[in-house]
């Protein structure tokens, strides 16, 4: 029994790892807490709370976030199909970040950002479905239903409602702003292409007079012999 749960409970440790791997590859938390596209979504979910706090407000990302989905994915292919096999080596290539951190591969670094960009969609998309499903409203219409009238369980339900909400509609601002970051990302792999194409394009020092130095010397060397 036990070995056949580890078998059907196996691959959430490979999600695991893979998350792992992807999470060190982005910045971890630390990158996220600075990302100005961060900041832009909490002040845009600010703003718009008179929005988010009316039902139906869902439907927005519902009908947005598929097609931007979509989007993501087929740009992400494109720009793993880019450039040719050296460059493709010179991206794989492991450096040191900016801000000395940590050694990651360009490549790493482009596709981190854009599966950041999925993950938040994946999960804004989510959140808007339970929006709409209206779960906590009808959990909250239950209670009610049961006798439960308190007062303190009444407003319980409600922040717990807002709450949520909120972090559905910020996970929503969130994917609408780091679709600049990966534009950035694919602007920053163009700048790559072009200093790997410059760079391969500078021509390489000639040794010719090494050459015909090392021809002298042998010359002269069997010249000496008896």
């Amino acid at each position: 029994m036990m070995r056949w749960l580890r078998w059907l409970f196996s691959g959430y440790r490979d999600l695991w790892t893979e998350t792992r791997r992807y999470w060190k590859a982005y910045g971890g938390v630390g990158r996220l807490l600075r990302s100005p596209f961060l900041h832009a979504a909490v002040i845009i979910t600010i703003l718009g709370a008179r929005f988010w706090l009316e039902p139906g407000w869902s439907d927005l990302p519902i009908l947005v976030l598929p097609a931007l989905l979509g989007f993501t994915l087929a740009a992400y292919a494109l720009l793993l199909a880019f450039g040719e096999g050296g460059y493709r080596e010179f991206m794989a290539k492991p450096t040191l970040t900016p801000d000395r951190s940590r050694v990651v591969s360009k490549l790493e670094v482009v596709s981190a950002t854009f599966l950041h960009f999925i993950v938040v969609q994946v999960f804004a998309l989510v959140f808007a479905v339970i929006a709409k499903l209206h779960v906590l409203v009808g959990m909250q219409l239950d209670a009610s239903a049961v006798g439960i009238k308190h007062a303190f369980t009444a407003s319980w339900w409600i922040a717990l409602h807002i709450a949520f909400s909120a972090i559905a509609f910020l996970g929503f601002a969130l994917s609408l702003t780091t679709a600049l970051a990966a534009g950035l990302a694919i602007f920053a792999n163009s700048r790559w292409y072009v200093a790997y194409v410059l760079r391969k394009a500078e021509p390489r020092p000639s040794r010719p007079k090494r050459i015909v130095r090392i021809v002298r010397i042998k010359r002269d060397s069997n010249a000496l012999k008896p």
